[in-house]
């Protein structure tokens, strides 16, 4: 039963195969006329004739006057439109703390610009800045600590390769197999629970059982892929398989029991029709209804939760486990259809329930956010940023990065494969789908996302292999660092697989079949 377990699992994942502070300094008359006032007064965006945004050159009296409400100091907006240049807003928060006394501090933080889409990923975003830590427009107390992200250029074909060492720390070993997923309670290490494919929830801190959720079995065809707190109700989201459908369910931890509330959200597997040779190869997604067998497909269902700035984040897979691209046609193309996306959602705590934000366009499911994936088993956010690892087929997995103001976002599956356009569909237009190309791309082979580490000092989004490889990625000005990171005290050997990288509070945990939780913190 053990090896049948797995063996499912493997299925259904692979399916065939320094931040910097800078100081500006400058001159500030507070004398200014009402002439030199109208003349230096360019708040309101540019235009060209195409009707894209250009850049401005502000001046401090402008902006001051723009975000200085008689004494609220209001943060200026930072979003895709990328209306400021570093200097300009550095200028300002430096006259706000010398001449008013505003206590905050600053640092810069490089994210890069890449690809089609929204202005966001235009070189006109380049050295501005795109976002910061903190809520739009909020009103600084003087107690803040803002975190300037400004969009970077870089290369996402200048991939160099390096090794770095680094060692588990400490390990959790559950009487149990296939652990795979850690929900970091928000404020209570003692309420930490880890969930195994079967569905029975352990306490991290004792090892002990708490919860085995009902009707979630392997021999069912069915699993349990993700576990998160919502809150510090104890309010957990749990997304599992059984029999035709996923799950999305409602928990809560107290007394010593995790205890089911309700689904909040059940997704039905489509149904595939068995075509003969005759069918035209760009109609099968159409569910070929007059031609062959009836069949339903539970491979490929996703999995990935996180939550986030009171959003719930949650990864679909295209369902498809035969890796059929014409298959996944209609599974992923169908406007009606969930598949192969990253949903979102806010929880309402008085109705207890889901309410799609997804915004990706009126035509498609109010959840939907982004489109155009495989298999988005896990995921991950970083400061204002999603960064999804998707396996491929047989030619290229991806990891892409998606900013979260960002909507409409299409990653192409499946059209494409990371780079790769797939026959019959070279003729296709990649801005008819809105593709957006992924930051990275290459045949890794049993793909799973992770999350951020850092290793001497790197800050890596690190992610690995079901065959316990990791690897790392580092964004510089000329391109992108890849790392292979070389795992002590951790054997992979013996049918042991890695099954799922999660957050800890300090690092990452390693999830691996043979029932060992392994963690690595930050070094």
């Amino acid at each position: 039963m053990r090896n049948f377990k797995i063996s499912y699992l493997l299925i259904m994942l692979l399916a065939i195969s320094c931040n910097t502070t800078e100081d500006i300094e400058f001159n500030y008359d507070n004398e200014i006329t009402e002439q030199e006032e109208s003349n230096t007064d360019q708040s309101a965006p540019v235009i060209d004739e195409n009707q894209k945004e250009i850049s401005t050159n502000l001046e401090i009296p402008v902006l001051d006057k723009q975000y200085r409400k008689d004494s609220n100091f209001i943060l200026p907006t930072f979003n895709g439109n990328c209306p400021h240049k570093l200097d300009e807003i550095i200028k300002l928060f430096d006259y706000w703390k010398s001449e008013f006394g505003l206590n905050i501090s600053y640092d810069v933080i490089g994210e890069p610009t890449f690809g089609t889409g929204s202005s966001l990923q235009l070189e006109n975003c380049i050295n501005k800045i795109i976002g910061s830590n903190l809520g739009q427009n909020i009103v600084l107390t003087g107690n803040e600590h803002i975190e300037i992200i400004v969009g970077r250029k870089f290369d996402k074909d200048n991939v160099s390769v390096e090794n770095v060492d680094t060692k588990v720390i400490k390990y959790i070993n559950l009487q149990t197999y296939g652990p795979i997923s850690y929900a970091i309670h928000p404020t209570d290490q003692n309420k930490d629970l880890i969930a195994d494919i079967n569905g029975n929830i352990f306490l991290a801190s004792n090892k002990e059982t708490l919860y085995s959720v009902e009707n979630v079995t392997v021999k069912d065809n069915g699993g349990f892929l993700s576990l998160k707190y919502l809150d510090n109700d104890n309010y957990l989201i749990g997304f599992y398989t059984f029999q035709q459908s996923i799950y999305i369910d409602l928990f809560q931890f107290s007394d010593k029991k995790v205890t089911k509330i309700k689904t909040l959200k059940e997704y039905k597997f489509p149904k595939y029709y068995k075509c003969n040779k005759s069918t035209l190869l760009l109609e099968i997604y159409r569910h070929c209804e007059s031609e062959g067998e009836e069949s339903t497909y539970i491979g490929h269902a996703g999995g990935g939760i996180q939550v986030h700035d009171g959003e719930i984040y949650i990864g679909l897979g295209d369902t498809n486990i035969a890796s059929s691209v014409f298959n996944s046609m209609y599974t992923t193309r169908d406007n009606n259809l969930p598949w192969g996306t990253i949903l979102k959602f806010e929880f309402n705590y008085n109705l207890l329930k889901l309410d799609g934000t997804g915004n990706h366009s009126e035509s498609y499911l109010e959840e939907v956010w982004i489109k155009g994936l495989r298999n988005p088993y896990r995921f991950s956010i970083n400061k204002n940023s999603i960064w999804i690892a998707d396996l491929g087929t047989s030619v290229e997995d991806e990891i892409n990065l998606v900013p979260l103001n960002e909507n409409n976002v299409d990653l192409g599956w499946p059209y494409f494969e990371g780079e790769f356009a797939h026959q019959p569909f070279y003729n296709i237009s990649v801005n008819s789908i809105k593709q957006k190309s992924p930051i990275f791309s290459e045949r890794i082979g049993g793909l799973i996302g992770g999350h951020f580490l850092k290793i001497s000092g790197k800050n890596l989004y690190v992610f690995g292999t079901l065959d316990g490889r990791l690897f790392g990625l580092e964004i510089v000005a000329s391109g992108i660092l890849k790392y292979q990171i070389n795992i002590e005290n951790l054997d992979f050997e013996d049918g042991n697989f890695l099954l799922s990288i999660e957050k800890s509070r300090n690092g990452i945990y390693l999830l691996t079949s043979n029932g060992t939780v392994a963690r690595i913190d930050n070094s």
